[in-house]
C-alpha cells in the first residue's frame, strides 16, 4: 500500500493532496458544528439545574428569573445584591438554636 502511494506520479499525488484537504476541511467543519451544539446543550442542562436548585431552596419563579436575567447580562453586583437579599431572608427563616 505504501509502496503504490510513493509510486504515484505528480498529477495523481496533487489529486491525493487536494482530495486529503478537502476530506479535512470538512471534518474540521463538521467538528465545529459538533462542538457548538454540545456546547449549547451543556449550557441548557446547567441552566436546568440551576433553576430546579433554586426552586428546591424555596425560591420564587420572580427571584429566579431575576437572578437568571442578571447573570446573562453581566451584572454582577445585582446577582450579588439579590444573593445577599435571599441569605437574609434565610436567616431570618432559620430557627434558633
Amino acid at each position: 500500500m505504501l509502496e503504490q502511494f510513493i509510486e504515484l506520479d505528480h498529477g495523481r499525488m496533487g489529486l491525493v493532496i487536494a482530495l486529503i484537504a478537502i476530506i479535512g476541511s470538512m471534518l474540521t467543519v463538521l467538528l465545529a458544528i459538533i462542538s457548538y451544539q454540545w456546547r449549547k446543550a451543556h449550557e441548557a442542562d446547567l441552566d436546568a439545574q440551576l433553576k430546579i436548585q433554586m426552586l428546591e431552596m424555596g425560591m420564587k419563579a420572580e427571584e429566579v428569573a431575576l437572578v437568571l436575567e442578571a447573570g446573562r447580562r453581566g451584572r454582577k453586583r445585582d446577582v450579588k445584591g439579590i444573593v445577599a437579599d435571599w441569605r437574609r431572608k434565610l436567616d431570618q427563616r432559620a430557627p434558633a438554636c
